[in-house]
């Protein structure tokens, strides 16, 4: 019995673009599920006959759940791989789109955006994991960046085809379509995606509950730990409100546009993000100590500004004033890059 060769280092080099590509469409269709009702709110408060305090529960609550199971995936990651965990994470996103596809009341329209941000959550850090296995550690940086940006495609996703699918279909074609496709995606990284390189092994880590609570006190007692979560959470408030519900119908209903000068401003919030991700990320590279002053203040001033010129502007705001908020909030979305403010050598160590 013969064995065959091992591959070649010209295999080995393009198949590891293709389990990162695998995961970044994991990650593109992760986004375009938590942003799917960004452009069908008018639909949504339709459908539901909801108001708007009720329509802004569906991002509160996805936004909960999606923080909220950022530590316990990250466990399953350390005990489990990235592998089951993502492919679990994008069946559980595939069963939320279907409640969300067949549901006529908030009740189970809350449960199946609870079901969409548990499985989100488990789909960027997977996708990370991975990179850090299969990757050098100097490639490792530049392709997590590329990561970041292409996966906001998303957005344009649930901007574009899938309100036109919307308005083509009904409302359950287009979000079973979304499910149908996730389940695809699941079907794919079952087949494609693995935790490691053949031939490298990955130690698995398990971490007490002991240790788990002693890492997040050392950590929120470094300084620099609180400045990275106040430069992570501000600078994409707007972006995320704006992006995740009520942003469409504010365009269409309270300004006046016609939806597709209001999906032509959405997606130029995606693309503004997308530009600015590499210039911020070089920007916070050359000056680790001046992130702050350099990059997150100047972003919120430029947000507050513009926002209070649409504001106050006595009738429904220009189309070029709104272009410019697109841009403003759009910057936000860039906060990973400049959301750390200690250079490497003194963050502390956590477990």
């Amino acid at each position: 019995m013969t064995t065959a060769p091992p591959p070649t280092p010209a295999v080995r080099r393009w198949w590891l673009w293709v389990v990162w590509a695998v995961g970044v469409g994991a990650y593109v269709l992760a986004v375009a599920n938590r942003t799917s009702l960004a452009a069908v709110g008018v639909d949504t408060a339709v459908r539901f006959d909801a108001d708007a305090s009720t329509l802004s529960l569906f991002a509160v609550i996805q936004l909960a759940v999606y923080s909220g199971m950022q530590v316990p995936v990250g466990l399953l990651l350390d005990r489990f791989g990235s592998k089951p965990v993502m492919v679990l994470g994008m069946l559980v996103m595939a069963s939320g789109q279907v409640i969300m596809a067949f549901a006529t009341d908030v009740g189970v329209a809350i449960l199946a955006r609870v079901l969409i941000g548990a499985g989100d959550a488990a789909i960027f850090p997977g996708v990370l994991r991975v990179v850090a296995a299969w990757f050098s550690e100097r490639q490792a940086p530049l392709v997590v960046q590329l990561t970041g940006i292409i996966g906001q495609l998303g957005q344009l996703v649930s901007v574009i085809p899938l309100a036109v699918l919307l308005r083509a279909t009904t409302w359950t074609v287009a979000f079973s379509a979304l499910a149908g496709t996730c389940l695809l995606f699941a079907v794919l990284m079952l087949a494609i995606l693995n935790d490691r390189p053949p031939g490298v092994e990955v130690q698995r880590k398990v971490v007490s509950s002991a240790d788990l609570r002693q890492g997040f006190a050392e950590s929120w007692r470094h300084p620099g730990t609180r400045l990275g979560f106040w430069s992570h959470f501000t600078p994409p408030l707007s972006v995320n409100a704006f992006i995740l519900l009520w942003g469409y119908p504010f365009l269409t209903v309270g300004e006046g546009l016609s939806p597709a000068a209001a999906s032509t401003v959405m997606s130029v919030i995606v693309i503004a993000g997308l530009a600015a991700g590499p210039v911020v990320g070089a920007l916070s590279h050359r000056h680790p100590l001046r992130r702050s002053r350099m990059l997150v203040l100047p972003i919120i001033g430029a947000q507050v500004v513009v926002w209070l010129a649409v504001i106050a502007w006595p009738v429904a705001a220009p189309l070029w004033l709104l272009l410019l908020l697109a841009v403003a909030i759009g910057l936000g979305g860039r906060r990973r890059s400049c959301r750390s403010t200690m250079p490497a050598r003194s963050r502390p160590a956590t477990g």
